[in-house]
C-alpha cells in the first residue's frame, strides 16, 4: 500500500471527510489481505506523519487506531488483535464475525455507505477510489434482489414495491457508473412529467432517499441546472448508457443536503441560541444548511425554515432557543408549555 500524502490533502478536507478516507482505507487495507497485517505497518501507512515521531505521537496513533476500529465493528468489519510467530502485535479480520466474506448489507445500510464513499469516489487525489469502487460494486449484489429492497425496509410510502424498486436500482445504477438516466418523476403537487437526469449525488432525509441530478437537453449535461428529486416519488427509470457523464469537480454535495424542516418552499428565517456544548455536533449535522455566528450575546445559528413547527421541535430536541422570527418563537413556546403541561 502507498502511503498517501495527507499534508496535501488537509487544505480541503475537514475532520470528518479525513475520518471517512481512513476508514474506507483501513477497511480497504483488510478485505484485500487473508494475512495478518502488522501493526507497525498499519501505523505508518495511516496514523503517523514523519520518520521519526514522538512517544506521544505514537500513543495518539494507536488511540485513534483503537477508535477507528470500533468505528468499522460497528459496520460489521472486527479487526482483531494477534501475535506473530516472532512475537510482534499485528491485526486482522475476524471472519467468523465480520459480514466482510459471507453476508451482504441491507439495502438503506448499501445507500448509506454509497453516500458515506461519494466523496472518496469522485476525488482524483484520493489514491484508492478505484479500489474502493470495486469493493462497493461487490456490495451492488444485494440491490439485484427484489426482496431485499421493499418499502417496508427502504422507504416509507406505499408506492408499489415493483415499481419502487426498479426505479430505486436504477436510478442507483446510473449514479454509480455515471451514465443519465431517462424518468418518470411526480412532483408534490401530483402532477407527472418526463425527463432525463444526470445523477450527480445521493443523501438521505426524514427516511427517505434524494437524488441531486443534473439536467440533460439535447443530449447535453447542463450541470447549471440542478434538481433534487425524491426517489419515492420516482415512478419509473431507464438507465442510458450511451450518455455517460463527469461529475463537474466544484459540485459538493452538501450544498443541497437540508435539515428536516427545510423540505419545500422556504417561508422564513429563524434564529437559534446554541449552548457552546453541542457547538461541535451541529457544525456536522447543519453543514451548508446554516450559518453560525458568534456575539457578545453567544453562539447563533440562522436557518432558512420551510415549516416552524418542526424546525420548533427540532430545535427543542437540540437544547435550542429561538430568538427570531416572533412567529417561530411562539410556536416553540407552545410546544414548551404543552410538554411541562403534560
Amino acid at each position: 500500500m502507498t502511503k498517501y500524502p495527507a499534508n496535501d490533502r488537509e487544505s480541503h478536507l475537514n475532520s470528518d471527510e479525513t475520518m471517512a478516507e481512513r476508514l474506507a482505507t483501513l477497511a480497504l487495507l483488510f478485505m484485500n489481505t487473508h494475512h495478518p497485517v502488522d501493526s507497525k505497518y498499519i501505523l505508518k501507512t495511516l496514523y503517523i506523519q514523519g520518520e521519526d515521531p514522538s512517544k506521544k505521537e505514537v500513543e495518539t496513533a494507536k488511540k485513534t487506531f483503537d477508535r477507528d476500529r470500533k468505528r468499522l465493528a460497528s459496520c460489521g468489519i472486527h479487526i482483531i488483535s494477534v501475535t506473530l510467530s516472532d512475537g510482534a502485535n499485528a491485526y486482522q479480520v475476524d471472519e467468523r464475525s465480520s459480514f466482510v466474506d459471507s453476508q451482504t448489507l441491507s439495502t438503506r445500510d448499501a445507500f448509506i455507505l454509497y453516500m458515506v464513499c461519494q466523496p472518496l469516489l469522485n476525488d482524483p487525489s484520493f489514491p484508492y477510489a478505484e479500489d474502493l469502487r470495486l469493493a462497493l460494486a461487490k456490495i451492488d449484489r444485494s440491490f439485484q434482489s427484489s426482496s431485499t429492497l421493499s418499502p417496508q425496509r427502504l422507504f416509507k410510502d406505499s408506492v408499489s414495491q415493483k415499481n419502487l424498486s426498479k426505479a430505486a436500482a436504477t436510478v442507483r445504477s446510473s449514479y454509480m457508473s455515471l451514465h443519465a438516466c431517462h424518468i418518470v418523476y411526480t412532483d408534490t403537487n401530483g402532477t407527472t412529467s418526463e425527463r432525463d437526469i444526470a445523477p450527480f449525488g445521493l443523501f438521505g432525509l426524514r427516511n427517505s432517499i434524494y437524488v441531486v441530478a443534473a439536467a440533460v437537453e439535447n443530449n447535453q449535461i447542463n450541470s447549471e441546472k440542478m434538481r433534487t428529486f425524491n426517489i419515492e416519488r420516482i415512478r419509473s427509470a431507464q438507465e442510458l448508457p450511451s450518455l455517460s457523464f463527469q461529475i463537474p469537480v466544484d459540485f459538493d454535495l452538501q450544498d443541497y443536503i437540508r435539515l428536516p424542516f427545510q423540505i419545500g418552499p422556504i417561508n422564513c428565517e429563524g434564529t437559534f441560541l446554541v449552548p457552546d456544548k453541542f457547538e461541535s455536533d451541529l457544525r456536522q449535522i447543519v453543514g451548508k444548511a446554516g450559518v453560525f455566528y458568534r456575539t457578545e450575546q453567544g453562539l447563533f445559528l440562522k436557518v432558512p425554515i420551510s415549516c416552524e413547527k418542526s424546525a420548533a421541535q427540532w430545535g427543542i430536541a437540540w437544547s435550542l432557543i429561538p430568538v427570531e422570527p416572533a412567529s417561530f418563537v411562539c410556536i416553540w413556546q407552545e410546544m414548551i408549555e404543552r410538554s411541562c403541561n403534560g
